[in-house]
This record gives C-alpha cells, structure tokens and sequence, in this order.
C-alpha cells in the first residue's frame, strides 16, 4: 500500500510541476503564444483525467493481481515521464519559433487592451524589438492610432488592418524609413496627408476602405512602385476620385483599382510608362477602356467583373499588347469563341479563362 500511495503522489506531483511549468512560460511570454499553449495545457488537462482513472485504478489492481499492478505500475511511469517530456519540449520550442518569428517578420502586439497597451506589451515581450523591420496592428476598435507609434518610426513595413482607424497621425511623417504601408480594411475615408511626406515608400495598399477623396499630392511618391485600391470604386459621385497625377508616377510598376466603367480611368495613366501588371476589379464596362491598349508595357493584365456581366467583344487593338504574356478574367459570362479570338490576335498570350 506504500508503494502505492508514493506512485499517485509521483505521478500528481509530475503532473502539477508541468502544469506550473506552462503557466509560467505563459507569464513569461505574454499572449503571442496562446493558441499554441493553450493547446499544450488541454493536452496536460487530459493527461491529469488520465491519471486520474488510472490512479483510481489501482487499487482494483492492487486488490484482484498484484504481480500485474508492479509491471503496469512502471510501464506506466515510463509513459507519463515521456508525455511530460515531450510537453515541456514542446513548450520550449513555442518560445523558440515565437523568438524566430519576431526577427522574421516583426513585431506583432498581440489582441487584447487598446492600441497604446499592445504595443506596450510587444515592447516588453520582444528585447529585439528596435531593431526589427516590421509592425503588425489589428482587429482593434481604437478609431485613431496612439502616440506611442513614435517609438517604432524606424520600421520600414507598416501593417494596419481590421480596425476602426479612419486617419492616421501627423507624427507618421518621422517613419522616413517606411517603404511599406498597408492600410487594409479600416474606415479610412481620406488619404492622409501625412502619406505623402514619406519619400521612401515603394508599396501602398489602401484595399476595402471608404475612400471619396485621394489628393493630387500622391504625385510626390515618386519611388512609389506598388499600388492596390481595390475595394472602394474609383468614379462617379460617391466613389472614388482617382487623380490624373497618378499617371506621373514614374515609378509605378503594379496597380490595381476597382472600376465600373470606362469613364473612371483617368486617361494620363498611360504616362506611368512602367507599370506592367494591371488589375481592374467589379467592372462592368461594355467594352474594353481603350486606355488599356496604350499601356503597351503591360505584361499581366487581369480583369475581375461583376457576377453576371458579359465579356464585351475582343478588339483587334489586343495586337498592340504586344509584351502581355498573362490575361486573366473572372466573373462574366463568356464564350469559346471570345477566347479563340485573343488566341488569334496574340498566339503565345497565357489565359485563364
């Protein structure tokens, strides 16, 4: 019976070290590792009803074969010491790939509290946070973004998505090592200002916001070379206004725009000489813009329409895309035939149809 009672006390205190051992790996990390852990401490939650049963087995053992208790008694050892084990490696290693991670891809500030509090808390649980290159923010309800920012101006990719931001602050003008900004799904209505001081950016990603209004200054962006607008349309009274400065940035290589007619394109885009890849979504148009056929730079171009709608007919002005080596199209309603006839006009041109 002593053997007995010193096996259910090894076996709970092994239990409990492990289980302790987890949440202080949590305190120590913070919550950029909870899904991972908490998957460890659900294991270590079925282990403990585990060693519960068969706890309370032994003594059904103990009183029907004893002789079998003492092998059952040490395989079982084995097992248990070789689950825990492998829990806390497994922990170990969370805090190794989380620790990677951070110098792969930045600085991510976690989910819970208000923006200030977040990035407080990625501060603290990343030693290395100063010299990473990236931040990460979202799913925040803060409607606008807190001064502690500042701390982060030299990051040189800037992600914001999924909160209720609709501006950004004057103070982003000191991020003058940003070449990347992203600033999808959030209620921005207005292209800050603040944007165009930053002389160094390469990509702006403006998707599935409320923009009415992009100012002519985007034009200062010269090193601009990626930029996505799809998500608000571009044209008429409630939609968004795109610039005809647009068409002087020099450096612009890939855009893709939400357009649902020919007369949204503004016709000076053909000047940005360079751009090879263009994406036009929720078009609607009855024929093809003839601004297209003065791209003849392009080289991808793919065309995303809205459900229902009937490819307009295939001009022969295709023939003047003569370096389009993709073309791709979702959403109509189209025929072989139409297909046949891009084959015609630009015979090594890939489609997907």
């Amino acid at each position: 019976m002593k053997e007995y009672k010193r096996d259910i006390i090894i076996i709970f205190s092994a239990f409990a070290l492990v289980m302790i051992a987890s949440i202080i790996f949590r305190m120590f990390i913070g919550k950029a590792l909870f899904h991972s852990i908490f998957s460890d401490v659900l294991l270590l939650l079925i282990t403990g009803v585990a060693s519960c049963i068969i706890a309370a087995s032994y003594a059904v053992f103990f009183i029907l074969k004893k002789k079998f208790l003492v092998q059952f008694r040490k395989s079982y050892s084995i097992i248990f010491a070789s689950l825990c084990v492998l829990i806390c490696c497994s922990l170990v290693y969370n805090i190794y790939e989380h620790q990677e991670s951070i110098k792969k891809y930045g600085t991510s500030i976690g989910y819970d509290g208000t923006l200030e509090e977040r990035l407080e808390h990625g501060i603290k649980t990343n030693k290395n946070w100063q010299q990473d290159s990236s931040l990460f923010i979202s799913d925040a309800k803060d409607s606008v973004l807190p001064s502690n920012i500042q701390k982060f101006q030299h990051i040189k990719s800037l992600y914001i998505s999924e909160t209720n931001i609709k501006t950004l602050p004057k103070e982003l003008s000191k991020f003058q090592n940003l070449t990347r900004l992203s600033l999808s799904n959030n209620k921005i209505d207005t292209l800050p200002e603040v944007i165009f001081e930053l002389e160094q950016l390469q990509e702006l990603t403006l998707g599935n916001n409320n923009l009415k209004y992009i100012s002519p200054n985007i034009k200062k962006l010269q090193n601009l070379k990626f930029l996505i607008l799809w998500g608000q349309l571009v044209g008429g009274e409630s939609n968004t206004n795109l610039p005809k400065e647009i068409g002087e940035l020099k450096n612009l290589t890939i855009l893709s725009l939400s357009v649902p007619n020919t007369d949204a394109l503004p016709q000076n885009l053909k000047n940005a000489e360079n751009i090879y890849s263009l994406t036009l979504a929720d078009t609607r148009f009855d024929e093809f813009p003839p601004l297209i056929f003065e791209m003849t730079n392009l080289e991808h171009l793919t065309l995303f329409f809205d459900f229902g709608t009937i490819l307009p007919p295939i001009p022969d002005d295709f023939q003047k895309l003569t370096k389009l080596k993709s073309f791709t199209i979702r959403g109509c309603n189209r025929t072989p035939e139409q297909k046949e006839r891009l084959q015609e006009l630009l015979p090594s041109l890939e489609i997907e149809w």
